[in-house]
């Protein structure tokens, strides 16, 4: 058995999980997933379990085998040692050495790399399945998405705008970007509708309306897990510097698809995003 600590927004949760799923089935054991850190957690609400996940979730702060004393400030500090039956991420680039570790380690990381799980693609793919029905408006939304050249775009603003320090490592990546991303679509099909998904959709609908055919995703009572659905269901896909709109390009099924993601990742130049966008992505 080995266990995975959850924490953050959703794509987050989504690749701390693949990454522990994809070395479980590496090794043939179980997974645990710990999402206790959100017993506390102010900034996000765990989503994982609106997925049909097939890993043991505790919150109850067993503390399992794997790290006792986990509040401790001695015991996080640890994390810049090698401490047996613990792996933690040391940086942002995909590290090899994640393959090496055995059953009975817990892993504490990001691991935002499709590196980690790609080759576990049709597992995951199996386990990211909603496990509760569409809303009516999503269902409606689903059906416009399949019945034309749809391409999902993704804006994120809210805390990369609004929170000075989000702003600093992240920063938005701006209008010219996704205006140049639109016109690439657009000069493959002059028929394409974008899906516009966004935590400021007032914004979106202020600066993309007038130029090209976008339908704007803003009925109520979806949910997070139900945008991330809809942006899979796209025939292509325009994303920010985002991990929740990196998972609604990921899981999309679509023949030939096609992602355009940012040429630059990060505000702050000194983090390392050469394994955050795959290889086969278009970067703008």
């Amino acid at each position: 058995m080995i266990g995975v600590r959850l924490i953050g927004g959703l794509g987050n949760q989504m690749f701390q999980y693949a990454a522990g799923r994809a070395l479980s089935l590496h090794l043939g054991v179980d997974l645990v997933v710990d999402v206790s850190a959100f017993n506390d957690y102010k900034s996000h609400s765990l989503g994982l379990d609106s997925f049909n996940i097939e890993s043991r979730i505790t919150n109850s702060r067993e503390r399992l085998i794997w790290h006792p004393g986990f509040d401790s400030l001695a015991y996080r500090a640890s994390a810049f040692f090698d401490v047996p039956g613990r792996f933690y991420e040391k940086g942002l680039a995909y590290d090899g050495l994640f393959w090496t570790n055995s059953d009975g380690v817990f892993l504490f990381g990001y691991f935002q790399s499709e590196k980690y799980f790609k080759n576990y693609r049709n597992q995951l793919m199996k386990e990211f399945k909603l496990n509760a029905p569409l809303s009516e408006y999503s269902m409606d939304i689903n059906k416009k998405i399949n019945d034309c050249y749809s391409i999902s775009l993704h804006i994120r603003r809210g805390d990369y705008i609004n929170d000075p320090v989000a702003s600093e490592i992240h920063g938005f990546c701006g209008l010219n970007y996704y205006k140049r991303s639109m016109e690439y679509f657009k000069k493959q099909n002059d028929k394409v509708v974008f899906f516009v998904f966004s935590d400021d959709i007032d914004w979106a609908k202020s600066n993309l309306s007038d130029q090209y055919n976008v339908i704007f995703v803003d009925g109520f009572g979806r949910t997070q897990e139900e945008d991330l659905f809809l942006m899979s269901r796209a025939k292509g896909h325009i994303i920010a510097n985002s991990s929740f709109s990196w998972w609604g390009a990921w899981l999309g099924e679509a023949q030939d698809k096609q992602v355009v993601a940012p040429s630059r990742w990060f505000s702050d130049m000194k983090l390392d995003s050469s394994d955050i966008v795959p290889e086969s992505w278009v970067r703008i």
